[in-house]
């Protein structure tokens, strides 16, 4: 049926008004919370003590721009809260690094903080998805079909996206809070949208605009897929709401304009550059063979929604590069997009949850990600789309049933009896979820034994192999690494498929096999690896860093000299190449050319040794009263840090140096 226009209708209620209704209302909805923060915490607390896994330790432990508060950004240029590292998972998504860095600031490098904020803000987006699927199921469109039972078919729909294991990464996985924070963000801006469409007053239509394009905003700047939300929203309105595209446009094109609003950040942040070296058709991967691959991960997103059993951290699916090898996942693929087309045209309910599942999916399964053919988190608003319309159809069928069932019950019987049948029926689906998440959960309490867990399921995945390599290093079990870094390097070398394989990733395996090499005193092996990382990707500082020390420490002076260069042409602030550098060209007499690399590092990282270094080369040079600074400033920092036999050598010294007596102030 065509909907009345909502500007000028009342928005559909549950009920008659009343105190006692209104009061009992809110009561719901307090219990119907608290359920969810019940179920939730079920879920998750067991791992919110977990140690960091995988990519947070580049997001928090290793990111500097997370670790002050203030201010939130920095017109030098140099990282801040809103001006995030790049070549990071969250160098596109200020925002997401601002809460990181209010995690930082109040919790330092403890992993609950950061959870416990991951779980609020997945508890926020639930109780938006029970309002949004209130209120749509309450537009005229549905033909009062769901008047007294909306509130509950969406606490039912809230309850079970809430608890389904499918979105355990986005929630106990930190770093992935740049899906979940967008996800709220999407619900939010969408909720605010159907309260738009159905305001009565100009005053309350002008309020809802506001904060829809807020929402937008802050969205857009917690991650990309949000640039897909004016596309949902205007599908929305013309199935549910207006009846045409034109009639929806003409309606509400103030809210578009302020949806639209949301794309200028997106384009500014992305305007150097891909945010990451691992996605764009760039990298070699031919558009086709990636599109081929999507259609079987589609169709494993879709299993994994209805059956989220086995879940990994890290999926590799073979590449599909023939439409001969492809088929038997293009064709179901195909046929689906030719029925969503149709659904679509007639307005129907399942043509726009079917779209919104591909349109929240769109830019990975469009734009070539070869880091990560398939991640469960990217199904967080998919899903959200796809569970109220699972909950509501079978509400719809149960309720058909019961109607034709022989006898005098009539539709109010029905209707009591259908949303029983739910409230058992999917109560029982939630605490199977809740079972389920908590299994999965049992192997974020160690790193090692979550990547240990994906490997074994996926013995060929490239990625996890070097990242359990990586693990096994950090928990102080080198040997162990070797032969999943062998491992790795064999299926490097010997792919078929090199030239997708990004440059980073080889750069990543043989850099941290160099580093276990170094652990277990191998220096010859960990020279040949680090030469082998930069072979790959030389603009890396740290590795020409490394292998200058390992240089340095076998004689080969000439050859360290030229490896800390390189390492300051990358980054010149590097403040440990360029107090090696300086003390090494000091070493070698050369001190005039020693002493700017010197005061350098001594800037970037002031320590006792550099300025002691420091004052031997001013000494050298006869630079008298530079070194009497330089050595008060070491004796200084030598008491800072409790070293206090350091400091009174240098105090001697400088009297020595100083017959008059100098004395640290």
């Amino acid at each position: 049926m065509t909907s009345v226009d909502p500007h000028l209708r009342p928005f559909a209620s549950e009920g008659s008004p009343g105190a006692p209704r209104q009061r009992s209302k809110w009561l719901l909805a307090a219990g119907g919370t608290a359920l969810i923060c019940a179920a939730v915490w079920g879920v998750y607390a067991r791992v919110i003590d977990a140690p960091f896994i995988y990519d947070d330790y580049t997001t928090l432990a290793d990111n500097p721009s997370v670790r002050e508060l203030w201010p939130l950004w920095k017109t030098s240029g140099e990282v801040s809260p809103l001006r995030p590292s790049v070549d990071t998972p969250v160098s596109a998504r200020p925002l997401v690094n601002l809460t990181f860095a209010i995690n930082y600031h109040f919790s330092h490098l403890s992993p609950s903080g950061y959870r416990l904020t991951n779980v609020a803000i997945h508890i926020a987006a639930a109780l938006f998805l029970w309002a949004l699927v209130r209120r749509t199921l309450l537009l005229d469109f549905f033909a009062h079909r769901y008047d007294g039972v909306a509130g509950a078919l969406g606490f039912l729909a809230a309850l079970i996206w809430a608890v389904h294991p499918l979105n355990t990464e986005s929630v106990a996985y930190i770093t992935q809070r740049t899906e979940s924070q967008m996800g709220l963000c999407y619900l939010a801006t969408m909720y605010a949208c159907v309260r738009y469409w159905t305001a009565t007053g100009r005053g309350a239509r002008v309020g809802w605009l506001m904060a829809a394009a807020i929402a937008c905003q802050l969205g857009a700047l917690s991650k990309e897929i949000m640039a897909t939300l004016p596309a949902v929203a205007l599908l929305f309105e013309r199935t549910f709401v207006a009846a045409s595209f034109g009639r929806a446009l003409r309606r509400s094109w103030p809210l578009y304009v302020g949806l639209a609003l949301g794309w200028i950040p997106q384009v500014v942040i992305n305007y150097h550059g891909p945010r990451t070296p691992s996605a764009g058709f760039h990298l070699g991967l031919p558009a086709l063979v990636w599109w081929y691959t999507q259609t079987e991960v589609l169709l494993l997103y879709l299993k994994l929604a209805f059956w989220p059993w086995p879940l990994v951290l890290h999926y590799e699916i073979p590449y599909k590069e023939t439409l001969a090898v492809a088929w038997p996942w293009v064709l179901p693929v195909a046929l689906s997009a030719l029925a969503t087309i149709y659904l679509v045209w007639r307005r129907t309910s399942a043509g726009f949850v079917a779209t919104t599942v591909v349109a929240a999916l769109s830019p990975t399964l469009l734009v070539p990600c070869v880091g990560e053919i398939v991640a469960e988190r990217r199904m967080y608003v998919s899903l959200a789309a796809l569970v109220p319309f699972v909950v509501a159809g079978s509400y719809d069928i149960v309720r058909r049933l019961l109607q034709r069932l022989p006898g005098d019950a009539t539709t109010a019987t029905a209707d009591r009896y259908s949303l029983g049948v739910m409230a058992w029926s999917w109560d029982a689906v939630a605490l199977a979820f809740i079972a389920v998440a908590n299994m999965r959960l049992v192997s974020y309490a160690n790193q090692v034994t979550l990547l240990a867990e994906t490997v074994e399921r996926q013995p060929d995945d490239l990625s996890m192999l070097i990242n359990l390599g990586v693990a096994l290093s950090r928990a102080g079990r080198p040997e162990e690494a070797l032969p999943h870094f062998e491992r790795a390097a064999d299926l490097y070398q010997n792919s078929p498929l090199l030239n997708y394989k990004l440059n980073h990733e080889a750069h990543k395996l043989y850099y941290n096999w160099a580093l276990a090499c170094q652990d277990l005193e191998r220096p010859d092996e960990a020279i040949h690896h680090y030469e082998e990382a930069i072979n790959v990707l030389g603009d890396h500082a740290q590795s020409h860093y490394n292998l200058g020390l390992l240089l340095q420490q076998r004689g080969l002076l000439a050859a360290a000299l030229a490896q800390y260069k390189e390492a300051l042409r990358i980054n010149p602030a590097f403040a440990a190449a360029n107090c090696n550098l300086g003390a090494l060209l000091a070493t070698a007499g050369q001190f005039e050319e020693a002493i700017p690399y010197l005061e350098n590092g001594s800037r970037l990282d002031p320590e006792p040794g550099t300025f002691i270094n420091l004052v031997d080369a001013y000494s050298q040079v006869g630079r008298k009263d530079d070194a009497i600074v330089a050595a008060r400033t070491a004796i200084r920092l030598a008491r800072e840090r409790n070293r206090q036999e350091l400091a009174d050598q240098i105090e001697e010294w400088l009297t020595t140096f100083s017959p008059a007596g100098q004395k640290a102030e």
